[in-house]
């Protein structure tokens, strides 16, 4: 590794790591739900069955809408970047008629030198909170930008 690769940075705002960029309310209904869990051929009558004990898959944060700000960063050797996973944290259950307050923040940037060069990090997060508080969900997508 040179002395020029160990000095390479991210060029973003970094008053913004770990604050909040954005936030919306969503409800989640009962169709969304249901919509969702045939989708991923989910067959636990607690995921597929209506009424008051329902409650969502914790997977379904991936799909359900979120605020669209999102820090820009960006990598000098960068030429290609790509969506490199998605994690899910479920505290609580999501049911039926849940008002959600989601946000998003900036949760880390960081580059990794390895055989084939650089590659940069940006990892955002969503926080999925019921109106009593509870976190019930948190959502983390990793975007990759390499050379």
């Amino acid at each position: 590794m040179t002395e020029a690769q160990t000095k390479i940075e991210a060029e973003y705002d970094r008053s913004k790591l770990g604050k909040v960029l954005g936030e919306m309310w969503i409800t989640v209904s009962e169709e969304v739900i249901l919509r969702y869990s045939k989708a991923i051929g989910e067959t636990d009558p607690k995921y597929t069955k209506p009424g008051p004990n329902l409650i969502a898959p914790p997977g379904i944060v991936t799909v359900l809408e979120g605020p669209s700000q999102r820090e820009q960063v960006k990598f000098p050797f960068a030429k290609t970047s790509m969506h490199g996973g998605s994690a899910v944290f479920s505290n609580a259950p999501i049911r039926a008629g849940d008002k959600l307050r989601v946000t998003i923040k900036l949760a880390d940037v960081y580059i990794k030198t390895g055989r084939s060069g650089a590659m940069g990090f940006v990892i955002h997060e969503n926080e999925f909170i019921r109106e009593d508080g509870t976190v019930v969900a948190r959502m983390q997508d990793t975007y990759l930008a390499r050379p």
